[in-house]
């Protein structure tokens, strides 16, 4: 039985989601800069409205960087 050929790496959902991410990530830093505000301390401010108390660890992990 013949096997079935590899889609090519743009054709891969993981792949596509990554650069999607990665589009994302950029318009939303270059939003952000208007403001004087970085993603991870955007981040930190909507989870802050979500769950106040949170604490400094759980801060930092909802914002994607260490503690």
């Amino acid at each position: 039985m013949p096997s079935s050929p590899r889609p090519s790496t743009t054709d891969r959902v993981g792949y596509l989601l990554k650069r999607a991410q990665g589009s994302l990530n950029t318009a939303m830093s270059a939003a952000l800069a208007g403001h004087g505000v970085t993603l991870p301390q955007c981040a930190v401010l909507v989870a802050l409205e979500e769950e106040p108390g949170l604490s400094n660890a759980d801060l930092a992990r909802r914002a994607f960087v260490t503690p």
